[in-house]
């Protein structure tokens, strides 16, 4: 309170928090886990099939994103690139 102006705006402002909603804090919460689970996976399962199960992850992700939230369709082609690329990282980490 001895420096009110150093603050910005929304922190001045108590209606800025009006609109606050529980899904405001999901992607940070989303974040902590995978930052946790990256952490906890490498030490048990090792760093490439991590990041490959990141991978697949993304794009199973990314699938369900543009069909419910962008209203993009599901076409063949876009399953089959997944899949490859998919297949692809998979391969790298096989020895």
């Amino acid at each position: 309170k001895k420096a009110p102006h150093l603050l910005p705006d929304i922190f001045r402002d108590k209606s800025s928090f009006s609109n606050f909603s529980w899904w405001h804090v999901v992607p940070g919460l989303c974040g902590v886990t995978i930052i946790a689970g990256i952490s906890l996976g490498i030490g048990r399962i090792g760093a490439l099939k991590v990041f490959v199960g990141m991978i697949g992850a993304q794009l199973l992700g990314s699938l369900i994103w543009d069909a419910w939230i962008e209203q993009t369709p599901v076409t063949l082609t876009r399953v089959v690139g997944s899949v490859l690329a998919l297949l692809g990282a998979v391969m790298v980490s096989l020895k």
